[in-house]
């Protein structure tokens, strides 16, 4: 049958043959002539005093163009790492952080020092022979014990290792609610800590063009745009002067969004060395150093009548930073906007703490806070649904937002502006035969075989909105695009996106939009 409409179609993806027959170009595809390869030198300590470094031996070794300490980036590199307040706009402490350990470090990982030479191997046999004298200082892991009373301080200037403690609504605009109640559930949730771990590791390669003063950088990113801004900021270049170049991404998972400090590091190795610099992580590296993602629980009760209707939750966000505020870290704690789900509530009160701990900073993966919000939601009503002896399915039709309703303000401000939730439940039992299964569960049940049959709805909190009105919660960092389209004069169609693509087939889906509008074939 011949496909009249492209979006929507089942069509085989444009970028598919490509990729799968391995002719796709990944980071470390790229080379410059005449590249000098970096190996970072990184704390075997979760806390230490760095009392001095040796790179004598260093020095002396095959192929070695150069070893650089923090003192070598101070002219380089100017200011701190990034950290947008986003839904945590007044933050108690950020500590500061430069790209490069200079006296003390805080994670096990962090960098305190480079070698650059002419191959990697000789990179990597040459920091071996860096000689670092630490004195191992206390350290926390837990959140928990972070927070409790003489616990040791991953820094100085936070006191009880808190960064931010931010109270969205309070207690009692759900006292009525529990006032109300004829059950209160409550649940200790727990969101492990998680590295993202892509197929393919992170990567830079940078080329300074020392007379021009222009920069380009290769790199594997969710998003240059970012990468553009915070760079040419850190080394005192304007964007113009700065290009990003992300080529295919295998894998990132929200790991690769914001810039971490080999990316600034790396581009000002090339205006040091005055030659291209190329460095690629290794398995070990990414484990230990990309921004690990969840990391949180969370202390929740809820409300409810007899009948089944919700009335109100308390919720507190415990999570855990790491030892520095990523650069989008705060963004997960919209798990607290999203906590209500697609429920009708008379009250949420939501509060949460930013925790600083002696580990690896974490930073949004896979959802940023809204899948948490949604494990802590239909967590919840399941329970009320079990003190009740409710069936999961019939609970949530009772409390849905209905089409009517819409748009729908929860009490904090959050606006929810469509859908017909019943119709979409039903349609997702109707696909998997759940009377059926239900059925088979209780004929399992008495031959003693299990059978867990699992109900969850899904909202989320996404397309922030213009510039203007995110701007306080990005730190002033534009969420914007642009798109051009043009036809040329013999009738193909070039679009020309600033959108990233890293695995969600944007050549085939901007291919279907445009065949859709200018009636042009999709090949």
């Amino acid at each position: 049958m011949a496909v009249t409409q492209l979006v929507g179609a089942k069509i085989h993806r444009r970028e598919d043959p490509r990729l799968i027959t391995g002719h796709g170009h990944y980071i470390d595809d790229f080379t410059r002539q005449g590249a000098a390869y970096a190996v970072f030198v990184r704390s075997p300590f979760a806390h230490a005093r760095i009392k001095s470094i040796d790179i004598t031996d260093a020095s002396k070794a095959p192929g070695v163009a150069g070893v650089y300490t923090a003192r070598d980036f101070k002219g380089q590199l100017a200011g701190t790492h990034p950290a947008a307040p986003a839904f945590v706009a007044e933050k108690k402490y950020i500590p500061e952080r430069f790209p490069i350990a200079e006296k003390e470090v805080c994670y096990q990982g962090e960098i305190v020092a480079v070698v650059l030479a002419d191959t990697k191997g000789q990179a990597a046999d040459a920091a071996n022979l860096i000689q670092v004298d630490y004195e191992e200082l206390p350290a926390v892991m837990d959140t928990e014990k972070a927070m409790a009373k003489g616990s040791p301080l991953v820094h100085q200037g936070a006191a009880d290792n808190i960064s931010w403690d931010l109270t969205y609504t309070g207690p009692e605009v759900t006292e009525a609610a529990f006032q109300e109640a004829d059950v209160v559930v409550k649940e200790h949730i727990l969101q492990n800590r998680l590295a993202p771990v892509p197929m393919e590791p992170r990567g830079v390669l940078a080329e300074y063009e020392t007379y021009d003063k222009k920069l380009t950088i290769w790199m594997s990113s969710q998003n240059p745009h970012f990468i553009r801004l915070f760079v040419s900021g850190a080394m005192g270049l304007k964007e113009s002067q700065v290009r990003v170049i992300s080529p295919d991404v295998g894998g990132g998972f929200g790991s690769k969004i914001s810039p971490y400090p080999e990316d600034y590091l790396v581009p000002a190795l090339s205006r040091l060395a005055e030659r291209p610099v190329k460095w690629i992580e290794t398995r070990t590296e990414s484990l230990q150093n990309a921004t690990h993602g969840r990391g949180q629980y969370y202390d929740v009760e809820v409300a409810a009548k007899k009948d089944g209707t919700l009335l109100g939750m308390r919720m507190t966000q415990f999570l855990d930073v790491g030892a520095y505020c990523g650069t989008f870290t705060a963004f997960q704690a919209c798990t607290c906007l999203m906590a209500g789900g697609a429920y009708k509530w008379k009250g949420i009160s939501a509060r949460t703490i930013g925790i600083l701990t002696n580990r690896v900073p974490t930073d949004p993966y896979r959802g940023a806070g809204r899948p948490e919000a949604t494990h802590l939601v239909e967590r919840m009503v399941d329970l009320v649904a079990l003190e009740l002896k409710m069936d999961p399915v019939e609970i949530r039709r009772k409390n849905f937002i209905q089409p009517t309703e819409f748009p729908f303000t929860q009490n904090f401000g959050l606006v929810i502006d469509s859908g017909d939730y019943d119709k979409a439940l039903d349609r997702a039992l109707e696909l998997v035969g759940y009377k059926e299964l239900r059925k088979k569960q209780a004929d399992l049940r008495k031959q003693g075989r299990y059978l867990g049959i699992g109900i969850s709805t899904w909202i989320e909190l996404c397309g922030f909105g213009p510039s203007a009105a995110t701007a306080p919660a990005t730190g002033g960092i534009a969420l914007v695009e642009s798109a051009q389209v043009r036809v040329t004069p013999t009738g193909s169609v070039i679009v020309y996106t600033g959108t990233h693509s890293h695995g969600q087939g944007h050549e085939t889906t901007f291919s279907q939009i445009v065949a859709d509008q200018l009636g042009v074939p999709y090949e």
